[in-house]
C-alpha cells in the first residue's frame, strides 16, 4: 500500500514536471531570450578582428556555469540569467588594439585582457561588501532616490530600442523600410503578444518560442529557404578554453585600471536588475514604498557577490565578463501569475513565478548546446527580422518596472526638481549622447544613471540651504521632524493625526515613523493592528498632526490649500532662538500669543526647522544646565 502511494505521488510530480507545470517550456524561453544578447557579443568582436578572437561556443558554455553558479550562491533568491555583458565590448576592442600594435596576435592579446576581466569581477565582489556596512540603505535612498532609479530602469529597456527597430527592418536614419523584414518582425511580434495574453499557462509560457516558429515560417514563405541550409558546422564541437594566466601582459597595470570605469557601469546596472527582481518579488505591499531597506541590502549584497563570482569564473576559463539579462527578467515578468497552492511542498514550489528552476534549464540548455554545433549553428543563423520582432516585444516589457517604480514610491511630480531629475535621466539615456573617456564610453543607462545621481546631489544641497522653489509636503515634514525627534528622544512623543474626515488618531511616534519608512509592516491602532501603507496613506492625507510629550503638545503641523505650516509653543523654545528665527525669516513667522508660527511653504531651510525641534528637545529634557541656559536667555532679551 505504502509502495502504491509513493508511485502514485511520483506519477503526480512527474506529471506536473513535464506538463502541468510548464516549467520545461519556460526553460526553453528563457534560454531563447538571453541567445541574441549572448552571441552578439563574440560576433561584434570578432568582426572587429576579422578572426575568431572570442570563442562563441565559449560564451554560450560560461553564460550556463555562470548562472547555476549565481544560482547557487545567491541561495536562489534571485531568480536571474547571467551571461556576455556589452558594457566591454568597447573596452576589449581597444585593448586588443592597443597590444597587437606591438605585434602580438589578437588570440593572444585576448589572452591579456582576461586579466584585466578578472579584476573586474574581484571588485564587483569587494563592492558586494559595502551592502553589508550599517546605515547603508540610508546612504542609498538619499543617493538614489525613486526619481533617478525609476527612469535608469526603464532605460534598461528604451536605450535598446534602436536595436530592435533596426534589426525588425526599419531604417530609422533614412526612413525607408525593408517590406520583407518588417513583415517577418510584425508576425513574430504578434504572435508573442497574442500568446502571451492567453490564459493557458503552456502556450503563455510559450509564447516566445511560438513566436519564433511563426517567425521562421513567415521568414522561409517571404525570402524562401536559404540554399546553403542553417547548418554550417559540425555535430560536435568543443568549447576554445584559454587561460589568461597563461601569459602574463607587460602593461598589467594600465590594462587593470582601464576595466574600472566599464565595472561601475556593470556595478549600476546590477542595482538596477536587482532590484526590479527584488521588488518583483516582494509585491505582496511589504516593500511597495521602499526601494532601499536592511531586506532589499541583503539582496543586493547576495546578487553583486553571486555576480561578481560568476564574471571571474568566466573570465579564468577565457570568456566574458557577465550582467544580469533584462530580456530574461522581462520573461519572467510576463508568467508572473499567482503562485498555486498545493498539498505536495515540491509542486508548490515548481510552480512559483519567481522559482530558479527555468533558470537551471536555460543554464543546462547553454552549457548542452556550447558542445553541439549543429544547434549552436542554427542559432547563430537566427533570421535579424526574427530577432527583431522578439526584441521589441522583450525590450518594451523590460521598460514597464521602472514606471510602476515611480508609481509605488509616489513621486511627487508636482515638484519641479523631481521632473527635472526624471527627465534629465530618460533625455540623456535615450538620446544617444556619449561620454568617451577614452578606454570606455558612457552612454544610455549608465551615463543617465550618473547625470541623474549628480542633478539629484544638486538638489539636495540646494534644498538643505533653503534655495529651491519646492516647498515640502506634509507627510516630508512629518517625517523629518519624527527623524529628528526619534534621534534626539528615541520616539518617547506621541503623535495626533487629524484624518480628513476630522478624526484624531494616534500613534507611537518611532512606529509612524518606521511605517512611513516601510520598516515595519504593521502598527497598533486602537486595539487593533493596521498596515503600514494604511498609515503612509493615513499621513499623507491628513489635515494636521500634533506632536506630544508627556502630554504636552509640542508642536503641530497644519497644512491649508496652498500653506503648510509648523506651530511651536514659545515657552518650550528659547527667547534666543525665537529672535534668531524672526531675524532671519520675518516674513515667514508670525506671533500669535503663546504660539511661534511658521509658513514653511516660503521655502524655509529644513535645517532651520530642525533647529527648532532639537530646541524643543533640548528643553524637554529639563537638565539643570538647559534650565540655566534657559534662564540666561530670557535676561539677555529684557
Amino acid at each position: 500500500m505504502q509502495d502504491y502511494k509513493g508511485f502514485k505521488k511520483f506519477s503526480r510530480r512527474t506529471k506536473w514536471i513535464f506538463s502541468n507545470s510548464g516549467v520545461f517550456s519556460l526553460g526553453i524561453e528563457h534560454f531563447l531570450a538571453m541567445i541574441p544578447a549572448t552571441i552578439l557579443v563574440p560576433i561584434l568582436v570578432n568582426n572587429t578582428f576579422g578572426a575568431n578572437v572570442i570563442d562563441l561556443s565559449l560564451v554560450l558554455f560560461t553564460s550556463g556555469i555562470g548562472t547555476i553558479l549565481f544560482t547557487l550562491l545567491s541561495k536562489g533568491e534571485i531568480p536571474a540569467y547571467v551571461s556576455s555583458s556589452f558594457a566591454y565590448i568597447g573596452l576589449t576592442i581597444y585593448l586588443i588594439e592597443a597590444q597587437t600594435e606591438s605585434g602580438v596576435s589578437p588570440h593572444t592579446a585576448f589572452m591579456y585582457v582576461g586579466w584585466a576581466y578578472v579584476f573586474s569581477g574581484v571588485i564587483l565582489v569587494a563592492l558586494s561588501f559595502l551592502y553589508k556596512k550599517k546605515g547603508i540603505e540610508k546612504i542609498m535612498s538619499f543617493l538614489l532616490p525613486a526619481s533617478v532609479v525609476g527612469p535608469a530602469i526603464s532605460l534598461i529597456g528604451l536605450e535598446l530600442a534602436d536595436t530592435a527597430v533596426a534589426n525588425a527592418g526599419f531604417n530609422v536614419a533614412t526612413g525607408v523600410w525593408d517590406g520583407n523584414a518588417v513583415i517577418v518582425a510584425m508576425v513574430t511580434l504578434a504572435v508573442i503578444i497574442l500568446f502571451s495574453l492567453l490564459k493557458h499557462k503552456l502556450w503563455k509560457n510559450a509564447s516566445i518560442i511560438v513566436g519564433l516558429i511563426a517567425g521562421y515560417i513567415t521568414y522561409f514563405i517571404v525570402y524562401g529557404f536559404p540554399q546553403e541550409g542553417l547548418v554550417t558546422s559540425s555535430f560536435f564541437t568543443v568549447p576554445n578554453f584559454n587561460i589568461p594566466f597563461l601569459v602574463f601582459p607587460k602593461n598589467w597595470a594600465g590594462m587593470l585600471t582601464a576595466v574600472i570605469p566599464a565595472t561601475l557601469i556593470v556595478f549600476t546596472e546590477n542595482i538596477g536588475r536587482v532590484t526590479v527582481i527584488n521588488r518583483m518579488k516582494n509585491n505582496d505591499g511589504r516593500e511597495s514604498t521602499v526601494m532601499f531597506s536592511k531586506e532589499s541590502m541583503g539582496t543586493l549584497h547576495k546578487g553583486l557577490l553571486s555576480h561578481g563570482v560568476a564574471t571571474i569564473v568566466a573570465s579564468f576559463i577565457g570568456s566574458v565578463p557577465n550582467t544580469i539579462y533584462a530580456e530574461n527578467i522581462a520573461v519572467m515578468r510576463i508568467h508572473n501569475n499567482e503562485k498555486k497552492q498545493d498539498p505536495d511542498e515540491f509542486i508548490t514550489k515548481l510552480t512559483d513565478p519567481f522559482s530558479f528552476v527555468p533558470y537551471i534549464i536555460a543554464s543546462c540548455l547553454a552549457i548542452l548546446f556550447s558542445f553541439v554545433g549543429v544547434l549552436h549553428s542554427f542559432l547563430a543563423n537566427i533570421p535579424k527580422p526574427v530577432i527583431g520582432g522578439m526584441e521589441l516585444f522583450l525590450f518594451g516589457i523590460i521598460s514597464a518596472p521602472g514606471i510602476q517604480l515611480l508609481v509605488d514610491q509616489r513621486v511627487n511630480y508636482k515638484k519641479i526638481s523631481n521632473q527635472i531629475i526624471t527627465a534629465a535621466v530618460l533625455i540623456t539615456g535615450v538620446s544617444g549622447l556619449a561620454v568617451n573617456l577614452g578606454i570606455v564610453e558612457l552612454k544610455g543607462m549608465s551615463l543617465g544613471f550618473v547625470v541623474g545621481v549628480v542633478l539629484n546631489l544638486i538638489v539636495q544641497l540646494l534644498k538643505w540651504m533653503g534655495n529651491t522653489s519646492d516647498a515640502m509636503s506634509f507627510e516630508e515634514m512629518l517625517e523629518d521632524i519624527l527623524d529628528c525627534c526619534v534621534r534626539k528622544h528615541k520616539g518617547k512623543e506621541i503623535v495626533e493625526l487629524t484624518t480628513a474626515e476630522k478624526k484624531v488618531v494616534t500613534f507611537d511616534a518611532e512606529q509612524l515613523l518606521d511605517a512611513m519608512q516601510s520598516k515595519i509592516t504593521q502598527v497598533p491602532l486602537e486595539d487593533e493592528m493596521v498596515s503600514a501603507d494604511f498609515v503612509r496613506d493615513t499621513a499623507k492625507h491628513s489635515l494636521g498632526a500634533s506632536l506630544l510629550f508627556d502630554g504636552e503638545k509640542l508642536l503641530s503641523i497644519t497644512k491649508t490649500v496652498n500653506n503648510l505650516f509648523v506651530e511651536f509653543t514659545k515657552d518650550v523654545i528659547s527667547n534666543r532662538t525665537i529672535t534668531s528665527f524672526l531675524n532671519d525669516h520675518p516674513e515667514a513667522v508670525d506671533l500669535e500669543g503663546e504660539l511661534l508660527r511658521v509658513d514653511t511653504s516660503r521655502n524655509i531651510p529644513m535645517r532651520k526647522i530642525r533647529d527648532l525641534v532639537y530646541a524643543i528637545f533640548g528643553i524637554t529634557k529639563n537638565t539643570e544646565e538647559e534650565k540655566a541656559e534657559e534662564i540666561k536667555d530670557n535676561e539677555e532679551v529684557k
